[in-house]
């Protein structure tokens, strides 16, 4: 079956502009692992940030816990001090590169 005369048949094509990447016709397709080899050292940083960020966002929640568990029951101030001191210290680690964004 012959193309409507309207439609250009191949050979009357234009051929591919100088400042065109691709020859003529549909991009090449890359296979997805190439495309993710050469973004993989900025995937895994943006995984490596995201999981210490949700780890620190825990930092409140279980230094509530532990002093339901530890420092209500014994009264201690130490251990109170040490918890404080460290829940500080972590939460200062998450808010510092957050304020930074």
């Amino acid at each position: 079956m012959a193309p409507p005369a309207s439609l250009p048949t191949p050979s009357e094509e234009p051929a591919a502009t100088a400042w065109c990447p691709f020859p003529a016709g549909p991009a090449p397709a890359l296979p997805l692992c190439i495309i993710l080899s050469r973004c993989r050292g900025g995937v895994l940083g943006v995984v490596r940030f995201s999981a210490a960020a949700n780890v620190l966002l825990l930092v409140v929640a279980v230094y509530l816990l532990q002093i339901s568990d530890r420092v209500l029951p014994s009264a201690s101030h130490a251990t109170l001090l040490a918890l404080t001191g460290m829940a500080v210290f972590l939460s200062s680690c998450f808010g510092l590169p957050d304020c930074a964004r």
